[in-house]
């Protein structure tokens, strides 16, 4: 590789983390942000892509309650420096472009940036070809999943604090059209995202699990570095601290998971068969 086609020194991301949503992708943010060989923006979640071409099943259908940039920001404590202040005028005012979200990332040689941002998860054909036409030949794309029950019920609760309402007074038939809706089911569709990404970024998409980053956040991560070719001895403070936790840990009714596991149960399969070969693939790398 020519020193010119080195990660950090092109425009555009090194590597996009694309969800799934609920499946720890704040907790790796958080992680990441303060390793000194990665640049993410202040921002976690820039939804270029899904808002320059959604899918076409949740156009005009999605709203998210993300605040003012500055809110957006997580680890902005105190006045931002003047590098900083030229990122935000970028991101706040700059034309909505694939050469406008190129340059969101600064040229930097010996770090690689990425972004975060959950609802990829949810593009089309159309729009992960414009992710693979606007990011560099490099870019490394990263999945997390998690069981798709699990991940839906903690999906939906997301969204009942987001419209303020509250889960446990909402009737079955409500509940079961909000778990139905199209913007709990396609971030579940594992058998459909997983192939869909992987045609377009064959040899480098990656796959990683939730389970694994609950049973063991150290392993997780440094598995996440070695994906991303940076070093895998820096251990963060808030390696065992929660993100984004929901405080209320509302556990799954049992009308929820018998709509959860009758309306997934194609992508509970498939994701068990992903698991396994994952699991298989691990054990033979290891015992050679």
């Amino acid at each position: 590789m020519t020193n010119s086609n080195r990660p950090g020194t092109l425009a555009g991301p090194d590597f996009i983390c694309i969800g799934a949503q609920k499946a720890g992708t704040t907790w790796l943010y958080d992680q990441l942000a303060h390793h000194p060989q990665v640049w993410l923006p202040v921002i976690k979640e820039l939804h270029y892509f899904n808002f320059a071409q959604p899918n076409a099943l949740l156009v005009g259908k999605e709203g998210y309650p993300w605040g003012s940039p500055l809110e957006r920001m997580r680890f902005l404590k105190q006045r931002p420096d003047m590098e900083t202040l030229k990122w935000l005028l970028r991101y706040n005012f700059g034309a909505k472009s694939s050469s406008w979200y190129r340059n969101l990332f600064p040229r930097v040689a010996d770090k690689v940036r990425g972004e975060l941002t959950p609802a990829y998860s949810t593009l089309d054909e159309k729009g992960v070809d414009l992710v693979r036409s606007t990011v560099p030949e490099h870019c490394r794309i990263l999945l997390i999943i998690r069981d798709p029950v699990e991940r839906a019920w903690s999906g939906v609760k997301m969204n009942y604090r987001w419209t303020g309402e509250n889960i446990t007074q909402e009737e079955v038939d409500g509940l079961k059209a909000r778990i139905g809706s199209n913007t709990v089911r396609l971030r579940s569709e594992y058998s459909k995202i997983i192939p869909r990404w992987k045609e377009r970024f064959p040899d480098r998409f990656s796959l990683l699990f939730y389970e694994d980053l609950k049973a063991s956040p150290e392993a997780f991560f440094k598995h996440a570095c070695s994906l991303l070719g940076i070093s895998q001895d820096y251990i963060p403070e808030t390696l065992h601290k929660r993100s984004n936790e929901d405080r209320e840990s509302i556990s799954m009714p049992k009308a929820a998971r018998e709509i959860l596991e009758e309306m997934l149960m194609s992508e509970i399969e498939h994701f068990k068969a992903v698991r396994d070969e994952y699991l298989r693939e691990e054990a033979q790398w290891l015992s050679r």
